[in-house]
């Protein structure tokens, strides 16, 4: 038998509040902080359900949805054709981390138009958004974030 992700979690979650942690004596607080967190990290990860592949696969989407919408408002900016050709390969090639790259280049050239900086400032403020969100809300089952209940869970944002 070979037991599962999740059975194997409940098995140390347990281990831990009914044997371990009673076992630590008092004068030992960083001990009973550090088992405290372990329990935390393992109730995040029973949690987050192996959705691990998902919200790689969300956040690549969102990377290359930035990249082609930079392509597309950088069209008609001839001081940056380079970037954007090597930006355009990049994206044919799936070479998701040179597609990061390629786009920072972009928008720190300081020879485009006033349009392009402004809509591809707000293209990437908008990326920022839906990364950071999703960030946080695989993060939530660990308690750090100041704002919880404004956030939409992981499944919501991987059924978007």
């Amino acid at each position: 038998m070979n037991p599962s992700s999740a059975l194997r979690i409940d098995t140390m979650m347990r281990t831990l509040q009914d044997t371990i942690m009673p076992a630590i004596r008092d004068d030992q607080p960083l001990a009973k902080e550090q088992a405290g967190l372990m329990l935390g990290h393992l109730a995040a990860l029973q949690q987050q359900a192996n959705r691990e592949h998902a919200v790689d696969d969300y956040c690549q989407a969102l990377l290359l949805t930035l990249a082609d919408e930079v392509l597309r408002l950088g069209a008609e900016e001839s001081s940056i054709a380079d970037l954007l050709a090597s930006l355009d390969t990049a994206r044919k090639n799936g070479e998701l981390i040179a597609l990061g790259f390629h786009i920072e280049r972009i928008l720190a050239s300081s020879d485009t138009s006033a349009v392009f900086k402004r809509e591809s400032s707000k293209v990437a403020m908008q990326y920022a958004a839906d990364h950071t969100h999703m960030g946080r809300a695989w993060f939530l089952p660990m308690g750090f974030d100041g704002n919880p209940k404004a956030l939409p869970t992981v499944a919501e944002l991987l059924a978007e």
